[in-house]
């Protein structure tokens, strides 16, 4: 019976959707590192929408930068998610341990992941900038495969606290 007990505490405890988590208001301040960009004040607003599997995606930096994304489930049993900027850009997006959510995507010259885990009250987003002009093979003698290298050129960071 106590196994029982357990796994039914565990279910529970988690999401239908684990965006959920995510659900609030968050800001807090942006480093950039490797690029000349001052720190700057971010917030991030997720929330459903009236449209079941949708939920808002807003992101601000500064006074005036806003992006009223949306982003919704694809299949959120398997952690996928897109992130619709509104202007007919869709990025995929992952969603890994039901806390971490990564997406991936290329503006040509550069390569870009940007990730979102949530620790508690935190959620600390990154992204990471890589340069593809800079991409180099290495490896691919005898039995070793290629692999190339895209090296990273900047990262930005914040940790951000819910509001209440």
């Amino acid at each position: 019976m106590f196994p029982t007990l357990m796994l039914s505490a565990i279910l529970v405890t988690q999401p239908a959707d684990p965006l959920q988590r995510f659900s609030g208001s968050w800001s807090g301040e942006m480093a950039s590192f490797g690029a000349e960009f001052p720190p700057i004040e971010m917030s991030l607003t997720v929330k459903p929408t009236e449209v079941e599997g949708d939920w808002t995606w807003w992101i601000q930096y500064g006074e005036t930068d806003i992006r009223r994304y949306v982003i919704r489930a694809v299949d959120a049993e398997s952690g996928l998610y897109e992130v619709d900027e509104k202007n007919s850009i869709v990025l995929p997006a992952q969603m890994f341990g039901g806390h971490t959510l990564i997406s991936a995507f290329a503006i040509p010259p550069s390569r870009l992941i940007a990730s979102y885990r949530v620790q508690g009250e935190e959620l600390i987003f990154t992204v990471v900038t890589m340069n593809e002009a800079a991409e180099a093979t290495t490896g691919g003698e005898g039995q070793v495969p290629e692999v190339l290298t895209v090296p990273a050129t900047s990262m930005q960071r914040a940790v951000l606290r819910r509001r209440p």
